[in-house]
């Protein structure tokens, strides 16, 4: 089991690493969690609420229902992830917050086998993009440039594909993902949407079914 764990858990980092629009190292990535109402000219982000094991995001109009046996990481420990401490002065945080440009919104596993999925959104115009000429397609095609440029990890892009998920349309990418240093192998599963200045992306990682736990709001 503690091999398996290590192996997802290399898998999972390696999909942090890899979703971003930009290349970046693991502290980068873990600085960089969470964004807000940018002074930019960005449009607004509202951060997603966990309640009653049940994920909701007004924002991307979609909920997330805890499958059995799993856990989601608190609002305190994802910031702990990228240095922050949510008691620290208000004002302080709430500067430092606006600062980052990629939020990790939601972060379920399941202990006992490491299965996991994550819930980012990536603000296009802070990454120094134009939200209206890059798309999912683009952003698909610089996700499989990346992955396939990892050295631990061999990724194979087995699938890709137009899905429904939590009732929105969204480019589904499947990998065969293969940590030979652990004779282990998994499919990871990427799903993005783009929603006005933010690239939505929710990554799979293990046998997981997500449309059984992903629902609109307006359907809940």
């Amino acid at each position: 089991m503690k091999r398996i764990s290590k192996a997802i858990l290399l898998l999972t980092i390696a999909a942090i690493l890899m979703a971003g629009l930009a290349s970046c190292s693991l502290t980068d990535t873990l600085q960089r969690l969470f964004v807000g109402a940018m002074d930019d000219g960005t449009e607004n982000f509202d951060m997603g609420v966990i309640e009653s094991g049940v994920y909701t995001s007004d924002f991307a109009g979609m909920q997330f229902t805890l499958p059995q046996g799993w856990v989601f990481y608190d609002r305190e420990e994802l910031l702990a992830l990228s240095g922050l401490d949510e008691n620290d002065d208000a004002d302080a945080l709430k500067k430092e917050i606006l600062e980052k440009t990629t939020v990790y919104d939601m972060y379920a596993v399941n202990p006992s086998t490491g299965s996991n999925i994550i819930i980012m959104f990536e603000n296009i115009r802070v990454q120094g993009l134009d939200p209206e000429a890059f798309d999912v397609q683009d952003y698909s095609e610089a996700l499989t440039k990346n992955l396939s440029g990892q050295t631990e990890i061999a990724y194979e892009k087995t699938k890709e594909r137009t899905v429904v998920l939590g009732g929105y349309e969204f480019l589904s990418i499947e990998f065969n993902a293969n940590a030979a240093a652990y004779s282990y192998s998994i499919c990871q599963k990427y799903f993005i949407r783009q929603i006005g200045d933010f690239m939505m992306s929710i990554i799979v990682t293990g046998n997981v079914s997500p449309e059984s736990y992903f629902s609109a709001l307006d359907a809940a």
